[in-house]
């Protein structure tokens, strides 16, 4: 598989042969091997979504962004920094001044990660407005 700032078809074909296997051989010796590099493979692709959108946010293209990080969302709800991807979310939202939707986000990051950094700069934008 290749590194998250490149194309993930390998990642993709990937993802499919361990779900076959896993399907088609589900007492294999290679099962638990199988279903670790599915949550690698997945891990891939969910971090490449979030360096896709990252760099749409950072260039300014609020709706790309947005594109990536709500498809990152419900494609990959497990994601272990989705407390970032909320963050980012939110913050796209508000720049496109869909404000009530990023109030929302803020409001879920805030509430689901409380102990993530990311929860202290929620809190600090939701009391700023």
């Amino acid at each position: 598989m290749p590194t998250i700032d490149r194309d993930q078809t390998p990642t993709m074909n990937a993802l499919a042969e361990f779900a076959r296997l896993l399907s088609r051989f589900p007492d294999s010796k290679y099962t638990d091997g199988a279903k670790k590099n599915l949550g690698t493979a997945r891990n891939n692709l969910a971090e490449n979504e979030f360096y896709v959108g990252s760099f749409y946010f950072r260039k300014g293209n609020y709706k790309a962004a947005l594109d990536r990080f709500d498809a990152l969302r419900s494609k990959y709800p497990e994601f272990a920094a989705m407390d970032k991807v909320l963050f980012y979310a939110a913050k796209a939202y508000i720049e496109i001044d869909e404000k009530d939707k990023g109030r929302a986000l803020l409001e879920k990051l805030s509430n689901d990660y409380p102990l993530s950094s990311y929860a202290d700069k929620a809190k600090k934008i939701l009391g700023d407005n």
